[in-house]
């Protein structure tokens, strides 16, 4: 299902995903028609039970069951683009970026990372779309005007400081007045108390990514770490029955080590979510400029001022993105991700340049990244080389020597055909190749006699 959602297929290659989705074509419209709509409303069922319920208690039932449409819609679409149907695969697509808007337009960090997952499906869609079929320049144009036309969701700060406060406040008021608590703490003195923690959260995303906001989160961390740890002491915990301030500060930690959120994986996905659309965009202009002229340019510098008014940065390094125009006439556009570096290493190996076509797996190398040592498994090779190597951990995909490693294309015994680091992840790397690999069906075990 990972390729089917992310590389153009046929029928014939995957017949039963093919009859899936001739028997749900209607409900996939009627869907692709919804998102046509200029306002989407449903309330939580919390909200119409008639009693008061806290916030931190809600219901949202269709933010993950919208991801499951937006899969099947990704699955549609990349049919349509294997049958050569590219209007409708670009309309399966954009269908997918708008109920990604409907759902991460809420209060609530779980339907704006909901949001974030769909938009970024919809991202790789476009992307194994793009360069799959020749455009002409207005249909090329127009994609790229969409592209950029596209409604940004909210920021995490925004929701932070929104919808997710007003619950974590309300958390403090259910918790300090409920029955189960007593004898009661003072609920000005909690509401005191935990509001410097959860400023830290907030305060970290008025800043670019980078080592101010890294060190507001880690402050929160710690302001969360010393919660817990202070629950557990039990000069305090003889002193609750006494001591309203001693249950005041006793209910505000609570709070603070079990109910305020780890915002750094909701900074990352905004992060990454921002550097696929950039590199969307530029996917788009490449295409544009192909139409106009041909080929795809030698640099993104030859898109500005037409079609972009300028190139378009990488978040994560504050550099142009990585782009290389390949010798069979397509081209590599990638981000570094968060790592934003690329390593030397000494190797021998000659699979992944794929020049030999070798599999025999046992080769390990010694690598440094900083202060950082690896241990690295390679194949053997047959000659010795330096080489530039950009360490990815999404799906174990890696850029060697200026080329990309497809997971999708190693046999299950091959152990060796893709970088496997055996130290702390080091980041993302997020990558346009064109052309794309061609879907591959896979292989399935031998039955058993």
């Amino acid at each position: 299902l990972a390729q089917a959602m992310e590389r153009p297929w046929t029928t014939d290659q995957a017949p039963a995903l093919a009859e899936w989705l001739a028997a749900n074509e209607q409900p996939l419209d009627l869907i692709v028609e919804a998102t046509t709509r200029p306002r989407y409303w449903l309330p939580s069922p919390k909200f119409l039970n008639g009693r008061y319920d806290p916030l931190v208690f809600i219901d949202l039932p269709l933010a993950q069951t919208a991801r499951h449409a937006a899969n099947a819609l990704a699955i549609r679409s990349m049919r349509h683009a294997g049958a050569g149907r590219q209007g409708q695969a670009w309309q399966d697509l954009m269908a997918v970026h708008r109920l990604a808007n409907f759902i991460g337009d809420g209060n609530t960090l779980v339907e704006l990372l909901c949001g974030h997952a769909m938009s970024s499906q919809a991202y790789r869609v476009a992307h194994a779309i793009t360069g799959s079929s020749a455009l002409s320049a207005d249909s090329a144009s127009l994609r790229l005007a969409e592209l950029r036309g596209m409604p940004y969701l909210p920021p995490v700060l925004s929701v932070l400081d929104g919808g997710e406060r007003l619950g974590f406040i309300d958390g403090a008021i259910s918790v300090s007045r409920s029955d189960a608590t007593w004898p009661k703490p003072d609920v000005n003195d909690v509401l005191k108390r935990i509001t410097p923690a959860y400023d830290k959260l907030v305060a970290a995303g008025r800043f670019p990514r980078g080592e101010a906001r890294r060190q507001l989160l880690l402050a929160a961390d710690a302001d969360r770490a010393a919660a817990a740890a202070r629950r557990k002491d039990p000069a305090r915990l003889a002193c609750l029955p006494f001591s309203r301030p001693a249950r005041s500060g006793h209910t505000a930690d609570l709070l603070v080590a079990e109910f305020m959120m780890v915002a750094s994986p909701a900074y990352k996905a905004e992060d990454i979510l921002s550097v696929q659309r950039r590199m969307s965009i530029v996917s788009a202009a490449l295409e544009l400029f192909r139409a106009r002229r041909g080929e795809y340019p030698q640099s993104l510098e030859q898109l500005t001022p037409d079609p972009l008014p300028e190139a378009p940065t990488d978040v994560f390094s504050a550099k142009p993105l990585r782009y290389n125009r390949k010798p069979d006439g397509g081209y590599l556009l990638y981000s570094l991700g968060r790592t934003h570096a690329t390593i030397t290493v000494a190797a021998t190996c000659c699979r992944l340049s794929r020049a030999s076509g070798c599999r025999t797996a046992g080769c390990t190398m010694s690598m440094k990244k900083g202060a950082t040592s690896s241990s690295v498994s390679l194949c053997p090779a047959s000659r010795s080389r330096r080489s530039r190597m950009t360490i990815s951990d999404d799906k174990d995909v890696g850029i060697v020597d200026g080329e990309w490693i497809d997971p999708a294309d190693q046999e299950p015994d091959d152990a060796a055909a893709v970088v496997t680091l055996n130290a702390p992840k080091v980041g993302k790397d997020l990558v346009i190749r064109v052309p794309l690999p061609p879907f591959r069906v896979p292989t399935l075990p031998a039955a058993e006699p």
